[in-house]
């Protein structure tokens, strides 16, 4: 056709289609009449089957218009119309789209912001993170990986002798109190290098930064920066805190400056309260100073690349150097340990670089799986509702047959057809976008408020950044395009000659498009059978999980910390502190008992120290031995409290303090393993090279105490009277009430004994296990929700094909009805061409479902991949949504009339 000529003659082509029309009417016209209608009868029905389309100048134009901007809004003017006057359908297709988008939304934001995003300061390409494989002899702290700790004597040389680097870092993460109006509190800070800020390149928002002058002298610099978020949450934003002095850990320090907004620190995910110069460590964590040592590795260290400078480069330039370090400081290291190092094993260690960009990996480290399983979850939950978008778009093109033949009939072609469609389904995935956004933040926010009070998880944001909008814009957008070019080509394809015999169209075009719905049905099906193959998994694990034996009573017990060493408390004065407070918490109404120990429970972290038992001789092998169990200090009354069985022997007593003989108390394990058919009571252990001296008082069972995923610990307890250094612990209240009824009371008592000591973490010792179980307790409930959510999306789509399909086969029923067909033969058959796609769709799940099973193994607590048991109900709960989905299509089925389905069409 001439669109050149059509474009500049708008009456010519008004004359040309109205020409069109009438030919196409009027074949149809004659070919009704021969079929016995009147002249006048047939011409009636050929202009209804043409839908009574008035051919109008404005209808050729809103056709034909050539493409460009002012037909583009044409299309999605139409295209709006059109939606509209399908309420159902569009609203159908958007919360399908919106729930699969929602999803992705919230797992890719966290996704996002845990694993892809990079620091938010200046060319984060150019940082490198350190790490070394020397030996390391003595303390040794990381909480990511040892090979990153470095001590601080070592940190400075690298930093100072070093050509590859234009700066060197480290810092340090500590609890402090802070102490103001009257009250003291917890807050998370981070002891710094004095060059921090500006290898990092942050700004103040008022004051100033540390500088390499801040970090002199230990003790001389007691000056801080307040993150800006803890100064707009805790001081208002109130630019007069800048000089003010507040007391932290009872020193006074000087506020000089608050970091620009969205700094916070090099691990993603972690945001300290305030910052505090590296010098001041030994004032930040009373007992323990650590920054002339040699063997105390602890400091993690991030450098920023010279220009032009890369990590093979640098990595090879820093090796003789680190080697020389080495070797400079082999006495130190020995003298300090008192241990012989080997020279020549201590020297093969090696310095190494990595990446920087997306900081130090902690919180990578620990989620990076579970996260990349929930992003696999949510993109088959997408590819379910895209299934089910373009089962709708299918379905949507038959019923629009009529309208597409008209379209044709008036010689539109067939680009123009699908670039209509295609409109529409990209409004569709628009409009399904924008409410999967609004949905996706809503379970974000809950999910980041559900996440325990942990520094390593403060930072995490449920607001959504532009990397996050773009990526679901993209899959929007993808999704609609995607799911509407098929049904759209499908459509197009409509021919002249099926639009006026309803014969044609209703078997080879339909039996088509039902054979492409079908197997998007069975695609579903399958995607769903893996995802509730996983959840069931995941969900066996945390139930194996919460029933474990912990080895004691957890329940009416009630927490919190107490660390009066922040507070300049010394150990007697700690001591003192700790037994006043025992005795007011147990003369509180509705409390039974009340103990404490150095050592919080089932909180990810005990105490661990070499132990040598009177009477044992050790092989050697240490790491087979176990010479290195858990150690506890405890307050009496602990294993009473806690309900830990005392096997034999006694508890501690109030006059087991340091003037008293020094005592322990093992735990089973220890007992059978390292005294045998030896009674353990009255014998004695040592710590480290020490003669054994502590005599052992009583036996007492295995716990759990710091993992419920974690075997029993073999461990050792000692009293809390006995350690002269000992700065906080975590107090146990045990009630016969709902424990969080007297949560108020034991605060207010412990703010009254002792005002100027932070006390935190009041919580029951149960919200404690749920913490601890956090991760597992999440994956699981997202896993299961995602699962229920493809079941539901599935079971739309199966409701969809089964209702096309009773649709299509109307005249069918209808014939068989009126030869003798039973109703419910009817439903039988109904029914079991949807038992036939779920079983499909089942069997395939399976088959993906058992390879995935297997590699998430290391996710499950004691629980096997391929359990018979989640696959069966996962079976049997696919195979009910899928009946209960045909319940309505069957039911009309059985009750088509014969004489109207005869009629139908």
């Amino acid at each position: 056709m001439n669109w050149i000529g059509r474009l500049f003659s708008r009456r010519q082509l008004y004359d040309d289609l109205s020409e069109e029309i009438r030919t196409h009417l009027e074949e149809r016209t004659q070919e009704l009449s021969r079929s016995g209608l009147t002249r006048e009868d047939a011409a009636a029905e050929a202009r209804r089957e043409f839908g009574n389309v008035t051919l109008t100048e404005e209808r050729a134009r809103e056709i034909w218009q050539w493409p460009g901007i002012e037909s583009f809004f044409e299309d999605v003017r139409f295209g709006l119309r059109t939606l509209r006057k399908s309420p159902g359908f569009t609203a159908v297709a958007v919360l399908t789209l919106a729930l699969g988008i929602g999803a992705n939304t919230a797992i890719f934001s966290l996704t996002d912001q845990i694993l892809l995003e990079q620091l938010p300061v200046g060319h984060p390409e150019q940082l490198a993170l350190l790490s070394s494989t020397e030996a390391k002899w003595g303390r040794t702290q990381d909480d990511y990986d040892l090979k990153n700790s470095f001590s601080y004597p070592m940190y400075k040389d690298l930093r100072e002798h070093n050509e590859v680097f234009s700066g060197l870092l480290t810092c340090f993460a500590v609890d402090v109190g802070v102490v103001g109006h009257n009250s003291a509190q917890i807050a998370h800070g981070e002891l710094v290098s004095g060059n921090f800020f500006g290898v990092l390149g942050a700004r103040p928002v008022l004051g100033r930064l540390f500088s390499p002058a801040d970090e002199t002298v230990p003790g001389a610099n007691p000056v801080a920066v307040l993150n800006y978020t803890y100064w707009t949450e805790h001081f208002g934003g109130n630019p007069a805190i800048l000089n003010q002095t507040v007391t932290i850990n009872g020193f006074p320090f000087t506020i000089v400056g608050v970091a620009q907004r969205g700094f916070d620190t090099i691990q993603a995910g972690a945001r300290p309260d305030l910052y505090v110069p590296i010098t001041m460590k030994a004032q930040m964590t009373p007992g323990w100073d650590g920054l002339a040592s040699h063997c105390d590795y602890f400091l993690p260290m991030v450098g920023r690349l010279k220009s032009g400078m890369t990590l093979d480069r640098a990595e090879v330039a820093l090796e003789p150097l680190f080697h020389n370090l080495l070797r400079s400081e082999y006495t130190e290291i020995a003298s300090e340990c008192g241990k012989t190092v080997d020279l020549k094993h201590f020297l093969t260690g090696k310095i190494a670089l990595s990446g920087g960009e997306h900081g130090r990996p902690v919180l990578q480290h620990s989620v990076k799986t579970p996260l990349l399983f929930l992003s696999a979850m949510v993109a088959l939950v997408l590819l379910i509702a895209c299934a089910n978008l373009a089962s709708l778009l299918l379905a949507r093109g038959e019923s629009r047959h009529h309208e597409v033949a008209v379209r044709l009939a008036l010689g539109a072609g067939h680009w123009r057809i699908v670039r209509q469609l295609l409109t529409e389904s990209t409004l569709l995935a628009v409009v399904g976008g924008a409410a999967g956004l609004f949905i996706g933040w809503i379970a974000l926010r809950a999910i980041i408020g559900a996440m325990p009070a942990d520094p390593g998880l403060s930072g995490l944001s449920a607001s959504l950044n532009l990397a996050v909008l773009t990526f679901i814009a993209a899959i929007a957008l993808g999704s609609g395009i995607l799911c509407g070019l098929f049904p759209a080509i499908r459509a197009s394809g409509t021919s002249l000659q099926s639009a006026f015999n309803d014969q044609a169209r209703s078997t080879a075009g339909s039996i088509a498009s039902t054979r492409v719905r079908k197997s998007l049905i069975v695609a579903q099906v399958a995607m769903t059978a893996t995802l509730l193959v996983a959840a069931g998994l995941f969900g066996e694990s945390l139930v194996r999980t919460e029933r474990v034996d912990l080895g004691m009573r957890i329940e009416h017990l009630v927490q919190f910390d107490l660390a009066p060493g922040l507070s300049r408390y010394s150990g007697e004065q700690t001591i003192a502190l700790f037994d006043e407070l025992r005795q007011k918490l147990a003369a509180l109404p509705g409390v039974i008992s009340v103990t404490a120990s150095e050592n919080p429970l089932l909180a990810g972290g005990m105490e661990i120290d070499t132990v040598n038992y009177e009477g044992y001789r050790p092989s050697g092998n240490d790491e087979n031995e176990g010479l290195n169990p858990w150690v506890n200090h405890i307050a009496p009354s602990f294993f009473s409290t806690l309900g830990i069985p005392l096997l034999e022997g006694r508890e501690f007593r109030d006059s087991d303090t340091v003037s008293g003989s020094a005592v322990a108390i093992i735990s089973e394990s220890v007992a059978r393993k390292f005294f045998a058919a030896r009674n353990p009571i009255g014998l004695h252990l040592g710590f480290g090279s020490e003669v054994p001296r502590i005599q052992i008082v009583g036996i007492v069972g295995d716990v759990r105490q710091n993992d419920p995923r974690w075997p029993a610990s073999p461990s050792i307890y000692l009293p809390c009277a006995q350690d002269k250094t000992i700065t906080e612990a975590t107090f146990y209240v045990r009630t016969p009430l709902e424990p969080r009824a007297i949560l108020a009371t034991v605060r207010s008592t412990a703010a009254q004994v002792a005002p100027d000591v932070a006390a935190s973490n009041f919580r029951t010792l149960t919200e404690q296990l749920d913490s601890t179980v956090f991760d597992e307790r999440l994956v699981t409930f997202l896993t299961l929700a995602f699962g229920l959510l493809a079941a539901a999306l599935a079971s739309v789509g199966v409701y969809g094909v089964m209702a096309y399909v009773v649709a299509r086969r109307t005249r069918e029923i209808g014939i068989r009805m009126a030869l003798g067909a039973r109703p419910e033969n009817l439903a039988h058959m109904i029914l079991w061409q949807a038992g036939e796609l779920a079983l499909a769709g089942i069997v395939i799940g399976f088959l993906i479902a058992v390879p995935i099973s297997r590699l998430i193994r290391a996710q499950l607590f004691e629980v096997k991949p391929e359990d018979p048991a989640v696959f069966l109900i996962s079976a049997a709960l696919l195979a009910t949504v899928a009946l209960a989905a045909c319940y309505l299509p069957a039911r009309r089925a059985m009750r088509v009339d014969p004489m109207t389905a005869l009629k139908y069409e």
